[in-house]
Parts: C-alpha cells; sequence; structure tokens
C-alpha cells in the first residue's frame, strides 16, 4: 500500500519561506550587481552625451554663417529632438528616483527604536537596496533606446552640417 504523504500547512508554510530566503541570497546581489553596471554605464554614457552637445553647439556656432538657411534650421531640429530625448529620459530617471528616496525616507521615519527589533533592521535596509536597484533595472531597456535615438538625431545633425560645410568647399 502506498500512501502519498502530505505535509501539514505549517511545514508546507516553513519550506516555502526557506526555498523564498535561499533564492533571494542568489538573486539580491545579482541585482545588485545589474544595477551597479546600469548606473556605471549610464554615467559614462552621461559624461560623453554632454561632452558631445557641448562640442557640437561650439562647431555649430562656428559653421552656421556657412551653412544655408535650411541646413541650418535641420541641424537645430536635430540636435533639439537628441538633446530634448535626452533631457527628458534624465528628468523621468530623476523623479523616480526622487519618489523612491522619498518613500525610503518616510519608511525610515517610522521605525520606532523603542519598538524595533535591531535584528530586523539589516532585512529591511537591505529591502530597501534591493527594491531601489529594481526601479534602476526598469530603466535599462529604455536607456538603449533613448541612447540610440539621441545619438541617431545627433549624428544627423552632424551630417547635415558636415553637407553643408563640404557644398560649400566644393562650389
Amino acid at each position: 500500500m502506498s500512501e502519498n504523504p502530505q505535509l501539514d500547512q505549517e511545514t508546507r508554510s516553513r519550506i516555502l519561506r526557506e526555498v523564498a530566503a535561499e533564492c533571494s541570497l542568489l538573486i539580491d546581489p545579482q541585482i545588485k550587481l545589474q544595477a551597479s553596471l546600469f548606473d556605471k554605464a549610464k554615467t559614462y554614457s552621461n559624461v560623453v552625451l554632454a561632452v558631445g552637445y557641448a562640442g557640437y553647439f561650439g562647431v555649430w556656432s562656428y559653421t552656421k554663417p556657412f551653412l544655408s538657411r535650411r541646413q541650418s534650421i535641420w541641424t537645430a531640429i536635430l540636435l533639439l529632438a537628441s538633446l530634448t530625448t535626452y533631457v527628458l529620459f534624465e528628468v523621468l530617471v530623476m523623479f523616480v528616483t526622487s519618489r523612491s528616496m522619498r518613500y525610503k525616507a518616510n519608511e525610515l521615519f517610522k521605525i520606532d527604536p523603542a519598538t524595533t527589533d535591531p535584528w530586523d533592521l539589516p532585512g529591511r535596509f537591505a529591502a530597501f537596496e534591493t527594491e531601489g536597484n529594481r526601479a534602476l533595472l526598469r530603466f535599462a531597456p529604455m536607456w538603449s533606446t533613448v541612447y540610440v535615438v539621441a545619438v541617431g538625431t545627433g549624428l544627423g545633425g552632424v551630417l547635415v552640417m558636415l553637407s553643408g560645410l563640404f557644398w560649400q568647399l566644393t562650389h
């Protein structure tokens, strides 16, 4: 006679909590690593884009007299599209980051040192960090698109500017 042993509800809940804790030990460091890599890549890209925009404006101000009205307008449109895409994304990231920081601050203010078990604090703080990293990682796929659009339209403006300059040189 073969019986199908079933676990009582308490044992089943305990096992599920232990498995979830083990999974968290594996997943949370990966989330932290990916968020850190994304943040560093984004920071590097921001520096490159800022230097690129500064250089672009400098070159454009110097070459504008050599461009036709139409070339100058297209250069401006493409540059504005690039810059607007980039700035709107950064404003969105700042908005979400500030909301996350405000949430964390509110949660910290709820902690009452007189009634809080100090052994619970590291877990609560780790949960804050993990949630912040998850929020940051939500922007990673969007950043790829924003980067392609910002760089693509910026390069389009450069090509229009270059074509105007080469036309001036050859005619």
